[in-house]
């Protein structure tokens, strides 16, 4: 009853952020689509769409979010792309057709997930591994992007191959395709950096489509034809523009369970199910902290939401989904109250691709690559990799380690090496191997207060006990958590317990940590890793 409540409530508010979150979302899902599929669909665009648009109709109303905006997104182009590439064996569709197979299964995971209630643990994962990890896909997207706002095919694959043959791109580059690219990224950096409080309210994406759109008009990209510039012969045609097909359900590919229990398919399972899992949750806990009436998501109610909208487009040809926290970003800010906005985002965009199919087919793809550069540009900015330092060396050396492996190997591969360069930092730091899973602590309770004594080693795969007494006791009774008899604190932990601390006095709680100055922190950073 509660949601029709809200509804009535505020459907002012969440319908207007849902329709300005439905014209933000509209060239993102495109563009993520075209960079995720490929030719791997009849149509990257419907497969796109259809994506938000599940993940408004269906996930809001499952949601254990309040104002989280559901869809695909960048963090998960290079799981499609590789997914894709290592199902299929040189067919895109075929390939495509395997992923969607891999993609129900992996959403059947999240549910099970958030049944038995394991959401939590996502929290305590390494957090420059995770960053380490975004700032690679940024990199990637960038790598891809910048050829296909020039215009041009390339023959590489690998990310440093397709940034050596930047230099050839640009010399082979179709200059009014270019041309196209060039102003949808002008006006996306020059949304990015203003600082008027005009432009802060109209969605960039939007303004650079529209712009491509109409210079696209001009260029008569509809029509195939020569043109000539500084001697050379072009071509200009439908091609680079977003493909929509006749029929909008037909374009739609079934999953293909033909290979589900192979090797590779086990691969591609756990990869959709740990990434999409990972980046939802955090993006969810995010949220919360954007959230004007501090409202905490239900993280297990919100994994098995993800799963079930998940399941569902791996059967109807949709790509995976999470709680994107860009999107979710802007529907704060444009006043959403509750996942109405969401449901109504979605319905906006399931009107755009029924009803005005032919509008949508005007965007240039150079547009879309436009805007996807400044998308992977946030992931990896320069700052990323300053956060990672002032967190302390070892924070750095483990988001390169990510970073880097990814780029030469693959996302697994990058995760591995961080999650092992962590282990590698905590074991020089004099972590005992007893104590990498287990953490030693006391309860000391009294009539209105609750004292929690850890001892050794607080890190990230062992502080889950501590932190869930917390949650528990803070219930009913004041908590303190004693750090006397602690020797290393690690980055991950140290963050964790900064947030519960903020959490905890959102919440009109308090959360006492004792004896803290004692550990001696690494750098100036307050989540710093500490010794004793």
């Amino acid at each position: 009853m509660k949601p029709f409540i809200d509804l009535k409530k505020f459907w002012k508010s969440d319908l207007t952020s849902g329709f300005v979150l439905s014209l933000i979302a509209l060239p993102l899902c495109i563009g993520i689509a075209g960079a995720s599929i490929g030719n791997g669909s009849l149509s990257p665009a419907v497969s796109g769409l259809i994506s938000a648009i599940v993940g408004g109709l269906v996930v809001s109303r499952l949601s254990g979010a309040n104002v989280a905006i559901h869809g695909p997104a960048a963090g998960l182009i290079v799981i499609v792309q590789h997914g894709i590439d290592s199902l299929g064996d040189g067919d895109a569709k075929a390939g495509f057709q395997r992923f969607l197979a891999a993609m129900t299964i992996a959403g059947a995971l999240q549910i099970i997930t958030g049944l038995l209630k394991f959401a939590r643990y996502a929290a305590l994962f390494p957090v420059n591994v995770i960053h380490g990890m975004l700032a690679a896909i940024g990199v990637i997207i960038i790598s891809k992007q910048v050829h296909i706002a020039l215009g041009v095919t390339p023959a590489a694959k690998s990310p440093l191959g397709l940034f050596a043959e930047v230099p050839q791109s640009v010399s082979l580059m179709n200059p009014e395709i270019a041309m196209i690219g060039f102003a949808a990224l002008v006006v996306m950096i020059v949304f990015m950096v203003s600082k008027s409080k005009i432009l802060k309210k109209v969605p960039a994406p939007l303004v650079a489509v529209v712009l491509a759109a109409l210079i696209g008009v001009w260029f008569d990209l509809r029509h195939t034809h020569h043109y000539f510039f500084m001697g050379k012969d072009f071509v200009l045609g439908e091609n680079y523009l977003v493909t929509l097909p006749a029929s909008i359900i037909d374009a739609l590919p079934r999953p293909d369970f033909s290979v589900i229990f192979s090797g590779k398919s086990l691969l591609v399972i756990f990869a959709i199910y740990f990434v999409a899992s990972l980046e939802s949750l955090l993006s969810a806990n995010a949220v919360d902290k954007l959230d004007l009436d501090k409202r905490a998501t239900n993280l297990n109610k919100e994994i098995v939401a993800n799963g079930v909208g998940n399941m569902l487009l791996g059967f109807i040809g949709g790509l995976p989904i999470i709680a994107e926290i860009v999107r979710s970003s802007a529907n704060v800010a444009n006043g959403a109250k509750t996942q109405w906005s969401n449901f109504f985002h979605g319905l906006f965009l399931a009107v755009f691709l029924f009803m005005i199919p032919g509008i949508i087919h005007l965007i240039p793809n150079a547009a879309l690559a436009g805007i996807l550069i400044i998308v992977g540009f946030r992931l990896a900015r320069p700052s990323e990799f300053r956060h990672a330092f002032d967190a302390g060396i070892e924070q750095l050396v483990i988001f390169l380690t990510t970073l880097l492996v990814t780029l030469l190997v693959d996302l697994l591969a990058g995760i591995g090496a961080g999650l092992a360069m962590k282990l590698f930092v905590l074991i020089i730091r004099g972590v005992k191997f007893k104590e990498l899973f287990r953490l030693q602590f006391e309860v000391k309770e009294t009539e209105n207060q609750v004292l929690l004594v850890p001892r050794g080693s607080l890190i990230f795969t062992n502080l889950l006990s501590l932190t869930d007494s917390v949650r528990a006791y803070t219930k009913t009774k004041s908590v303190a958590i004693d750090f006397a008899g602690v020797e290393y604190i690690d980055h991950t932990s140290m963050a964790a317990l900064v947030d519960l601390v903020h959490g905890k006095q959102a919440a009109g709680k308090q959360l006492e940590m004792r004896n803290i100055d004692l550990l001696k922190p690494y750098s100036s950073h307050p989540a710093a890793a500490r010794r004793a």
